[in-house]
């Protein structure tokens, strides 16, 4: 399990069900989908839906059986969806996500642009919608391509990483996390900025 999973996690149940109302939830790279799998329980009966999705077959398979273990209230859908091929599924999507959830997502220098351009694709598709993006620094070059397309993008960032780690360390915090490791996570809340 990424660090980066454990960390968002922790943020988002730390936020009150209530913050998620209405939300269409879509979790991108989930892997096992922990993120998206604690917010569909935390959340069941605010949220419209949550769909948990990655290019691996793998890991949707592994998501799908977690995800049957849910009460049917929890509103969660599986799909294989690759970001290096955003152009054919954004559209396809239905109901717009009003929340994206990335964690981990950022570890391979060739797939920067590929996840960047539908993040913002993801976020255009729906007014007032963010992304929850979770990411270490493990390569330079990887990490300055990222911040590269953050600014070309114009996408504004919300550093959420203090509030995260406070998450982790309360008292009803199921989750656990080295603390050194969960320091070198960024937690972001990325949005489109007013203009666009």
């Amino acid at each position: 399990m990424w660090n980066e999973a454990l960390v968002l996690t922790a943020y988002l149940l730390h936020q009150p069900p209530e913050s998620f109302a209405g939300e269409h939830v879509l979790e991108l790279g989930a892997g096992p989908a922990l993120p998206g799998l604690a917010l569909a329980l935390h959340a069941c009966q605010q949220l419209a839906s949550t769909t948990l999705s990655d290019y691996e077959a793998e890991a949707m398979c592994l998501a799908e059986e977690h995800a049957q273990s849910l009460p049917a209230s929890a509103k969660v859908h599986v799909r294989q969806l690759d970001w290096t091929r955003w152009a054919d599924w954004v559209p396809a999507l239905g109901a717009a996500p009003g929340l994206i959830l990335a964690a981990g997502c950022v570890y391979e220098a060739g797939l920067v642009r590929p996840l960047m351009e539908a993040l913002h694709a993801l976020l255009r598709a729906r007014r007032g919608s963010r992304c929850l993006l979770a990411a270490v620094r493990r390569r330079p070059r990887t990490w300055a391509l990222f911040e590269e397309e953050l600014r070309r993008r114009e996408l504004h960032v919300l550093d959420r990483s203090t509030e995260a780690l406070d998450a982790m360390q309360c008292g009803g915090c199921s989750i656990w996390c080295d603390g050194e490791a969960a320091a070198r996570v960024r937690l972001m809340e990325v949005r489109l900025t007013a203009e666009q």
